[in-house]
């Protein structure tokens, strides 16, 4: 349950809100029953002020959903953090780390190796037309954008 010093500003807004329009309405309409505007202004805001500060008291919360868990943060000792050894001295520890099935290099006669390798397009690049499927017109793309970058 929240202290009463944290809610006791948002109860303070929440009585204003109602006094202040209160105080306002009894301002415009105290001159038409030929009552002075302030005074009736003023003890309109301070009664609605005390009512609505007494509501939002009897109010309680609701029960919290969940319990809250008391977190207290580990206290660290004179241990060793990961980074204070250097890391050729602890390999060992590391290799169970490492991935078991690393990914394959790619075949040196792919297609993504010859579109991308310098030259593509040139000397040892399969011929336009003969792969049958979009590889053609990407490699014809990549081409342009490399020849409109050379004249740049």
């Amino acid at each position: 349950m929240p202290d009463a010093r944290s809610s006791l500003p948002f109860d303070l807004t929440a009585a204003a809100i109602p006094a202040v329009a209160g105080a306002w309405s009894a301002f415009l309409l105290a001159p038409l029953a030929e009552l002075p505007a302030m005074p009736v202004a003023a003890l309109c805001a301070l009664g609605l002020f005390l009512l609505g500060l007494a509501a939002m008291r009897l109010a309680t919360p609701p029960p919290a959903a969940f319990p809250v868990a008391v977190f207290t943060p580990p206290v660290a000792d004179d241990e060793e953090l990961l980074l204070d050894v250097p890391v050729e001295q602890r390999m060992d520890e590391l290799a169970e780390l490492l991935l078991s099935d690393p990914l394959p290099a790619p075949a040196a006669g792919s297609r993504v190796v010859q579109l991308f390798a310098p030259g593509a397009g040139h000397a040892g690049a399969v011929p336009v037309g003969q792969s049958g499927d979009a590889s053609d017109a990407l490699r014809l793309a990549l081409d342009e954008l490399r020849r409109s970058l050379a004249r740049r």
